[in-house]
């Protein structure tokens, strides 16, 4: 007796019914599968899979192979699922397969964090088995963020770590291809924190990433004429401005990828715990909200300095038609202001445009002027215009010009913060205020060079 015989020749023309109660039918023909581990930085962790099998449904209607996610456990919790557009319960799906084989797929994945009470983020770390990944037909798979940018090659790599606000999902894709063609890197890198000065030491690290090769080609323009080829590097600037950081990264086949980045570089102005007279080296206004206090190795805003008692609130300027001072709210280039400090700091000041050749004006008056550039000036190399020509400063502080006597003082009077005076000077020094004295009114330049 040959006893109960199943029919190797029978089909199953129907599926049966899925509920949410329905088991997992292991027993299905599954090509391939992966499982995902997801654990948190505390432990917390979660698993999902993702596979493939010749009569699975992309997509609806669920079949025996959709496994629906359980509800989420009590806090705190990581809580991870995959979406195929299925209807509840298998809107979120513990096990999501698809039909095998493909030429292209892509599962959607999510992940959750809930902490406990503390609402900070958290770094998850996805494992998986590459063994399992390169079971599947595919010559690539991605995981990828939820712009599609390519995150990490699961292939080749078998975990990568993300983090996950408190109390929100993050959604990911994982992207499968057969076609071998060469993926491009994605540019990208970090800076040194913080607010930079000129001619300090900074770091720029190459953070690049290849998902199906390697980068063997780095270009750095850091947009002051200076170029480098190194994965990493140290740079610095000679001048206060915001420049363009680019970066274009070349990968073993040859694709390129560029990263452009704004950095803006401050002049450091140097404030004592005293009366200082000072000036912007730039051509250009700055109001006062716009300029960062650094004391005591700490960047403030001016608002927090002034409520701090570093610095007083107001400046004074001088108006040299009433030959008066006035409180002023905004510093103008080509003049000098009286502030006090209660402690030593600096100003930090950045440019915004590249400084032409002009200087100042000069009103037939007692002038407050400063120079607005980056660099010491020699009131020998100043070209003074009278009316429609140009001398020198020797000939325009003597005799020697269309007057026959002295347009203006032939030195300067700058203040000493350190002594609290005056001495005669013949150079005009970035930042600093000085005393000058014109006879006829006049325009000073600074040289071409």
């Amino acid at each position: 007796m040959l006893g109960n015989i199943i029919n190797p020749f029978h089909i199953e023309t129907s599926l049966p019914e899925i509920s949410s109660d329905t088991p997992f039918d292991h027993s299905r023909a599954i090509t391939w599968n992966v499982t995902l581990h997801f654990v948190e930085e505390n432990g917390n962790n979660d698993t999902v899979t993702f596979g493939e099998a010749p009569d699975a449904n992309n997509g609806p209607p669920a079949d025996s192979y959709d496994q629906a996610k359980p509800t989420a456990p009590a806090k705190p919790y990581v809580y991870a699922w995959f979406e195929d557009g299925l209807p509840a319960p298998y809107d979120k799906l513990a096990a999501d397969y698809r039909s095998y084989p493909d030429t292209t797929k892509t599962w959607n994945l999510s992940i959750h964090w809930a902490p406990l009470t503390v609402l900070k983020p958290t770094k998850v770390t996805i494992s998986w088995n590459t063994s399992d990944i390169n079971s599947s037909e595919y010559q690539e798979i991605t995981l990828c963020d939820n712009g599609g940018a390519p995150l990490v090659n699961m292939k080749l790599i078998q975990n990568y770590t993300v983090t996950i606000p408190s109390n929100q999902t993050k959604y990911y894709h994982i992207s499968c291809s057969t076609n071998t063609s060469n993926l491009p890197p994605l540019a990208n890198f970090t800076v040194t924190p913080g607010n930079h000065t000129r001619l300090d030491s900074i770091t720029f690290n190459d953070s690049s990433i290849d998902v199906d090769g390697s980068i063997s080609n780095w270009i750095w323009n850091f947009d002051d004429g200076t170029i480098a080829y190194t994965q990493d590097v140290i740079h610095n600037y000679t001048y206060a401005h915001e420049y363009t950081i680019n970066l274009t990264v070349t990968d073993n086949d040859n694709a390129t990828s560029t990263k452009l980045a704004m950095l803006p570089i401050y002049y450091n102005l140097s404030i004592i715990n005293k009366w200082n007279l000072f000036s912007i080296p730039f051509n250009h206004s700055i109001n006062k909200s716009d300029i960062i206090v650094r004391w005591n190795n700490t960047d403030l805003t001016w608002e927090a300095a002034v409520a701090g008692g570093i610095i007083i609130d107001y400046f004074y300027g001088w108006n040299d038609t009433t030959q008066q001072y006035e409180l002023n709210t905004e510093f103008q280039p080509q003049t000098a202001y009286w502030i006090w400090a209660y402690y030593d700091c600096s100003f930090l000041l950045t440019n915004q445009n590249n400084t032409d050749h002009y200087l100042t004006h000069l009103n037939t008056s007692w002038t407050l002027i400063g120079n607005p550039t980056q660099n010491i000036v020699p009131l020998s190399t100043i070209q003074i215009l009278y009316n429609t020509t140009y001398y020198s400063w020797q000939n325009a502080t003597s005799n020697n010009n269309e007057l026959g006597t002295s347009l203006l003082l032939n030195f300067l009077y700058l203040w000493d913060k350190t002594s609290q005076g005056y001495s005669p000077h013949d150079y005009l020094t970035p930042g600093e205020g000085f005393w000058t004295y014109c006879y006829y009114p006049c325009t000073l330049y600074r040289p071409n060079s």
